[in-house]
């Protein structure tokens, strides 16, 4: 028994202290660094982004089977009914997911903050950013909701119904506008909970960001296609791990991304001296990685 209390209170004598070169050494570690470390936290800031994505939930639910229904009761559903409904849902999508808004920025906040090795509350932390952030979350998700609608407006009136040359034009007009939009939704949320911005700035520099890293940016966007796709194929199982931490880990993987970037450019975007590599161990010199493989740094010969 008094082994037991003495190794509680003094631990293993022959292990080692934790030490900055024993964290994450890329990304990818840092992500299922991140997992195993706070993965109960990830489940709480998850279902509290769904309580305030609920109204939304349960509306696409109730139009979604008013749908189903009407297509049951008349074998089929005419063409203007579908797009009228389908209308009306994009206008109602616009206030319903704008109320979800600040509580994207109080979940990227909590996520910013375990990906640094810092301390930070499910609970407490999401609600701070919440209130911080609220008039930014709400402003980016209501310009999103506006944006999509408009999207459809467009298409729905001057490229569906027009037949001259016109038409390739809007297309094309739509095509870019909604490029540039998927580039931005990588950087606007980790840009706003890591930075002391106006939204217009914000917008910039996601802008920046999304147009000066195309092709990476481009791999980043196909690879979360592939997981909705691969969510959409199995919406059974999906369904409920989207609930309950779907989005958190998609937020984790994004919130990582941008870290990379904002590395990279950090002195873009603030004059602090903000530290590199935040969470994960110092990235050791060239010469000395060149040592540790067994090559001398000046010489190239094998080190004994």
């Amino acid at each position: 028994m008094g082994k037991l209390f003495d190794r509680l209170i003094n631990g293993k004598p022959d292990k080692k202290d934790f030490t900055p070169a024993d964290l994450p050494k890329n990304r990818l570690d840092l992500f299922v660094d991140v997992v195993k470390m706070r993965f109960t936290g990830l489940i709480t800031v998850n279902l509290l982004y769904v309580v305030f994505l609920l109204p939304l939930i349960i509306f696409s639910l109730f139009s979604y089977f008013a749908i189903v229904q009407e297509v049951s009761l008349n074998n089929g559903i005419d063409a203007q009914l579908l797009k009228s409904a389908f209308n009306t849902y994009l206008l109602m999508f616009i206030p319903l997911y704008a109320i979800a808004g600040p509580a994207k920025a109080g979940v990227h906040y909590v996520i910013r903050n375990w990906s640094w090795g810092e301390q930070a509350s499910p609970v407490r932390d999401f609600f701070k950013e919440f209130k911080r952030s609220w008039k930014k979350g709400l402003m980016v998700n209501l310009l999103v909701g506006v944006l999509i609608y408009a999207i459809w407006f467009w298409f729905h009136n001057f490229v569906e119904n027009q037949t001259s040359g016109l038409r390739y034009v809007f297309i094309t007009g739509i095509s870019l506008i909604a490029f540039l939009y998927f580039l931005m939704s990588i950087y606007i949320y980790p840009i706003m909970v890591t930075y002391d911005l106006p939204l217009t700035k914000i917008l910039k520099n996601s802008a920046i960001f999304g147009l000066m890293l195309v092709p990476r940016n481009i791999l980043v966007l196909l690879c979360m296609a592939a997981v909705i796709i691969v969510m959409a194929l199995i919406y059974q199982i999906s369904s409920v791990i989207i609930l309950v931490m779907g989005f958190s880990l998609f937020f984790l993987a994004k919130t990582i991304y941008c870290g990379s970037v904002f590395d990279r450019f950090r002195k873009n975007l603030t004059d602090d001296d903000v530290a590199q590599r935040r969470g994960m161990a110092p990235q050791q010199p060239k010469s000395a990685q060149r040592v540790k493989n067994g090559k001398s740094a000046k010489s190239g010969k094998g080190v004994k």
